[in-house]
């Protein structure tokens, strides 16, 4: 799925969500709260993988991982920041930067 098009369908879930009962709109300072919750659980995962192999769960940091991602852009979307083409440009900066070449 392109970048534009995720952004668009996460905001319209968070949106939906927003709308059911017991649910509210969540502002920008909620969603950051989220997020970093949920880099605690991807950290988490992360570190058992080094030292409590045992307790490591790939599957839960790969959702850690997409809820993230998807809070990350439900953010950049409050912001009304295009992440697709700022990630492009990014892109563009960093191969310019470490003269890497065009892809």
């Amino acid at each position: 799925m392109e970048i534009s098009k995720f952004q668009k369908e996460i905001s319209k879930i968070f949106s939906e969500i927003a709308k059911k009962p017991d649910f509210k709109e969540q502002s920008k300072e909620d969603i950051l709260i989220r997020i970093m919750e949920e880099v605690g659980e991807v950290s988490r995962q992360v570190i058992r993988e080094k030292y409590r192999k045992d307790k490591f769960n790939k599957a839960n940091l790969t959702e850690e991982i997409s809820d993230v991602i998807m809070l990350l852009n439900f953010l950049a979307s409050k912001y009304n920041i295009d992440l697709s083409k700022e990630c492009e440009d990014k892109i563009r900066r960093m191969r310019e930067k470490f003269d890497l070449g065009q892809d």
